[in-house]
């Protein structure tokens, strides 16, 4: 996680001279067309890689072993200067199958279940060199879920994303991203104190407002 905190501070860095550089017309003041620019209503589809649910009890640890998952939403992206803005958007990603359970004394379960889940970004969005961008913020996650071990259940809670993509063509951008999505889960009437799926994405965009 550490790795993942060490990004969003180089993204705020990157950002920072971004609005330094903006006026002098330095290295990220490059494509200021529209066609270089993703704001407006937005579709997309994409695949999260997300496959380990580590979960931390009072008493144990244990991981949650997953598939890979689709999601769909819709995102809004609107400009405040050139090159800053923000970014909301709304996720769902279809059902994921839990596999097994590993436990921190070495032993494993084999378990049926699965989950979705509905999710809300909140981004700073940065554009950056020619039809370059970068976000980065916070997510919070609704849990829909059908778990078959040790009476488990999900609730909700705040996550972090970091990404950058690329303009493709005017109406199609696509970004790779690193995402975690935090629970609480309760597992034989014991809460966790977090949940937290955690993994790569990939997403392709379809720009609506050109």
């Amino acid at each position: 996680m550490n790795r993942f905190y060490s990004l969003v501070l180089f993204a705020t860095i990157v950002s920072t001279s971004a609005m330094a550089q903006d006026e002098g017309g330095g290295f990220l003041s490059g494509g200021s067309g529209s066609s270089n620019q993703t704001t407006g209503l937005g579709l997309y589809l994409g695949y999260s890689f997300a496959k380990e649910m580590d979960v931390e009890f009072e008493d144990s640890d244990s991981t949650y072993n997953t598939t890979g998952a689709a999601f769909l939403g819709a995102r809004y992206a609107y400009l405040f200067t050139e090159r800053i803005g923000a970014l909301a958007a709304m996720n769902y990603t279809l059902p994921r199958e839990i596999d097994s359970i590993d436990f921190d004394n070495g032993s494993s379960s084999d378990v049926g279940g699965s989950f979705s889940i509905l999710d809300f970004e909140f981004n700073a969005y940065f554009h950056a060199y020619q039809g370059f961008f970068i976000y980065g913020g916070f997510n919070y996650s609704i849990p829909f879920d059908d778990l078959d071990a040790n009476d488990s259940e999900m609730k909700g809670g705040m996550g972090m994303q970091l990404g950058a993509g690329y303009v493709i063509l005017p109406f199609l951008s696509a970004d790779l991203g690193y995402k975690t999505q935090n629970f609480t889960v309760t597992a034989d009437d014991e809460e966790s104190s977090t949940g937290r799926l955690w993994g790569m994405l990939l997403r392709f965009t379809f720009q609506l407002d050109m």
